[in-house]
């Protein structure tokens, strides 16, 4: 195997190596995307981004635990820049994923706006109780945003890192989620805007995760915590997303997305996964 050349870049601290599949000689192996992933022995990051050329650009995603989600809002925007500056696509278009198609759009800030498609509520808003071992139930939405979350509001145990981490863990194996879960812990603050901690499936803690910002506005709009089409900031450890909710669930998403490194993964580290 040769080098492989990546590019690295995040959205409020949510990292990711971007590689393009013509460079790559076979499909990457799950020992593969967690020794990249690594940030010890590897580059360091919360998933690999794998682009594909065709009619239009495909995003494959694979979590730093190998696993492949069907959607990542972060990886998302990241990936748009990459399209623009890297591989020389307009600054509107469309990336394919395996949730379905998604419409981007380089603002001249170079923060990217995104089309993150329609909520789909799997549970009565706040209407699913979730019991684990050892914690009283958690009452809250589950919500598809192409892939799976289960927003919590006003539980502020739950904004502890160290409890959202083992409540995380525990969920995933709860009958409620056969496909595992994204677990959202939300709290609405006076000016209407949200702060949000999340477990995330197949990475656990992160700085930011853009599908659960996403689920958390639409599960503050349906239960009347904050009107439809209005933006609602929303507050994650690595930064801020503005998200709009309309009528129909329609939600967009607008945040930064930084590229900070070029370079090549040597044939040694992909050779030794």
């Amino acid at each position: 195997m040769m080098n492989l050349p990546f590019i690295k870049g995040h959205g409020l601290g949510n990292d990711f190596v971007v590689v393009s599949e013509t460079d790559l000689p076979k499909a990457l192996t799950t020992s593969q995307v967690r020794l990249i992933c690594d940030r010890r022995q590897g580059l360091g990051a919360d998933g690999v981004l794998v682009f594909r050329k065709g009619t239009e650009p495909y995003m494959q995603i694979l979590n730093s635990d190998g696993s492949e989600p069907e959607m990542c809002g972060n990886g998302l925007r990241v990936f748009a820049r990459y399209l623009v500056e890297e591989q020389g696509f307009p600054r509107d278009g469309v990336v394919m994923t395996l949730a379905g198609p998604r419409a981007y759009r380089l603002l001249a800030d170079q923060s990217v706006e995104v089309e993150m498609g329609q909520a789909e509520f799997l549970s009565e808003a706040d209407g699913l109780s979730v019991d684990v071992d050892e914690w009283p139930a958690m009452q809250g939405s589950h919500i598809s945003m192409g892939n799976p979350h289960f927003v919590v509001f006003g539980r502020e145990s739950m904004m502890a890192q160290h409890e959202l981490a083992r409540l995380g863990v525990k969920v995933q194996d709860h009958p409620a989620f056969p496909e595992g879960v994204n677990l959202s812990s939300a709290f609405l603050k006076e000016d209407s805007s949200i702060d949000l901690r999340v477990f995330e499936r197949g990475c656990g803690l992160t700085q930011a995760c853009g599908t659960a910002a996403c689920a958390v506005a639409a599960a503050a709009v349906e239960t009347k915590r904050i009107p439809s089409g209005q933006p609602v900031r929303v507050h994650l450890p690595g930064g801020a997303l503005q998200i709009q909710v309309s009528a129909n669930r329609a939600v967009r998403m607008t945040g930064a997305a930084d590229l900070v490194a070029r370079g090549t993964i040597s044939a040694e580290l992909l050779e030794s996964a």
